[in-house]
């Protein structure tokens, strides 16, 4: 991926910082910085990259440090050019809100000066709720929580073309880093949660249903907070389960009986026993059928987050701190992996379907047949041309799906809109009579050669790969190219091409070659749209 940093100040040892991050997540990369002060000519030229990293401190709209007739001129001229940047969908621009400077001259021009940036911050945050093509860097924040004296020294401006101290230099970075983690890796899908002492303030077992305390009170009040975390969690996408040694009538009750930010309904599959918690945790993962590598895991028992890290090692465990209570506020957002920038569709409604998946797994014990049980699901698919509209869903299961990908090549949203203007991407959607399961699969075909072909894991088993890759193919008159590339994690496809192709030529261990047939017609048992 291409990334271009541009900016009013020098940012090569940004550079060198995000380069070595981005190595570590070994994500290919090429990064270049544009000169001093091109931030302009950068978004009039319509710049092409992946990633436009527009980094600006409050200097860029205040000449020489202060707000003068100019700087509303500045910044209705940035905006102009940022709002037609991003509608051209050429690259996905990475903005920092802007820090207020602390140097006025008197306590009015201050005041003035700060609704001034306080606007443009606002502006920016108005943008990128619009825009899934803008992400955004909360510098003020940082600011706030380090002090501005301690990360910005306007003599290292003057001197370097650079204010920030090198502290500073080492925070952001760290900002872009998670967020570039964020844009391109794999989300977390579930978060495993403790009950006694990590949702509410007691133990169940010990202090009765009446002896639990979650209210508006401190300390009690801190597991009020952390639940509505976890909703606001649910609610973008990840799955909350709850894994207590309890009995469950016991549970079961004080849910019943305990006015709080979470009920039952809101936990996809609740193990409330004596069984040790990383077996509990490994029946979860199978009966949702996704890695555990995708699982966090809280608790405030230390002995129980080294029992599952020792059977479960790819779970990430995270100690719930009954000794600290504030801190537990910031835990969420300091895990790895666990929050998303852009929000699908089906993201917002991620629990809605797995509860139907565990509805359908339920109706599968009924038949004998795996074909009978298909066929009783009215399974209908939707396949979509390059859907614009979709772009978002489509980027998140090219950058997560491993398991079914015949390629595992990875392409960011700038990069797919780019290959729906000059070839073909196809979005497959599946609904059945348990509900709609979203877009699960994706085709990119380039030059005719199928370059990626992948399925989310959650729509396996439905023996519809065969029609979609029927579909596709039918929508050419020649022939088209596809290979299989090997990797540690997607063995279950590697004969998927096999009844498609008129030639099979293995070039190397890792790369096998295909040319498909384009007359092979689907089973007629799904319904495609």
């Amino acid at each position: 991926m291409k990334i271009i940093l541009t900016s009013n100040i020098v940012m090569n040892l940004f550079k060198a910082k995000i380069s070595k991050s981005l190595s570590d997540m070994q994500l290919e990369h090429e990064i270049m910085v544009d000169d001093l002060d091109q931030v302009i000519p950068f978004l009039a030229q319509q710049t092409r990259c992946d990633y436009a990293v527009i980094h600006l401190d409050a200097d860029f709209f205040l000449p020489n440090g202060l707000l003068s007739s100019q700087s509303a001129d500045i910044k209705t001229y940035f905006f102009q050019l940022l709002e037609v940047y991003l509608e051209q969908k050429i690259g996905h621009v990475i903005l920092n809100l802007v820090a207020q400077p602390i140097d006025e001259i008197s306590a009015t021009n201050a005041t003035s000066t700060r609704k001034f940036i306080a606007d443009i911050n606002r502006e920016i945050t108005d943008l990128a709720r619009q825009n899934s093509h803008l992400s955004l860097i909360d510098l003020p924040n940082l600011f706030l929580r380090k002090g501005y004296e301690n990360l910005y020294k306007r003599r290292n401006k003057f001197i370097y073309q650079m204010p920030y101290t090198r502290d500073a230099i080492i925070q952001i970075s760290d900002l872009y880093t998670d967020l570039f983690r964020q844009l391109l890796l794999p989300r977390k899908k579930v978060c495993v949660l403790d009950a006694d002492n990590t949702l509410w303030r007691g133990v169940i077992g010990e202090d009765g249903l009446a002896g639990i305390e979650i209210n508006s009170e401190y300390p009690n009040i801190v597991y009020k907070i952390f639940q509505q975390q976890l909703l606001k969690l649910k609610q973008s996408g990840v799955l909350l389960c709850l894994c207590t040694k309890n009995n469950e009538r016991d549970v079961t009750e004080f849910f019943e009986i305990k006015e709080m930010p979470l009920t039952l309904d809101d936990f996809i599959i609740i193990k409330s026993n004596w069984l040790p918690k990383s077996q509990n945790i490994e029946k979860i993962a199978q009966e949702l059928n996704l890695s555990l590598s995708s699982f966090v895991f809280i608790d405030d028992n230390e002995f129980e987050i080294n029992e599952v890290a020792n059977f479960l090692p790819e779970v990430n465990g995270f100690q719930f701190d009954t000794n600290n209570l504030e801190t537990n506020l910031n835990l969420l957002s300091s895990i790895n992996g666990l929050y998303a920038q852009t929000l699908s569709a089906e993201d917002k409604v991620k629990t809605e379907q797995y509860q139907a998946e565990i509805g359908r797994s339920d109706e599968r014990k009924k038949f004998s047949s795996i074909d009978d049980y298909i066929q009783s699901l009215d399974i209908e698919l939707t396949i979509k041309r390059n859907d614009f509209d979709g772009v978002v869903r489509i980027a998140q299961l090219i950058n997560k799906t491993n398991q079914f990908n015949l390629t595992t090549r990875r392409y960011t949203e700038a990069q797919i809109y780019e290959i729906m203007k000059l070839d073909d991407v196809y979005s497959v959607k599946l609904t059945d009579k348990y509900g709609d399961m979203g877009v699960i699969a994706a085709v990119i075909v380039i030059d005719q050669k199928i370059d990626a072909f992948l399925m989310s894991c959650r729509a396996l088993g439905r023996k519809i790969e065969r029609d979609i890759l029927a579909y596709v193919l039918g929508q050419y008159t020649d022939r088209l190219s596809a290979s299989y590339i090997k990797t540690a994690k997607n063995a279950q496809v590697k004969n998927l091409y096999d009844e498609f192709a008129v030639k099979i030529e293995k070039t190397t261990d890792i790369v096998t070659n295909y040319q498909l047939v384009t007359n092979i017609v689907p089973s007629g048992n799904i319904k495609i749209i």
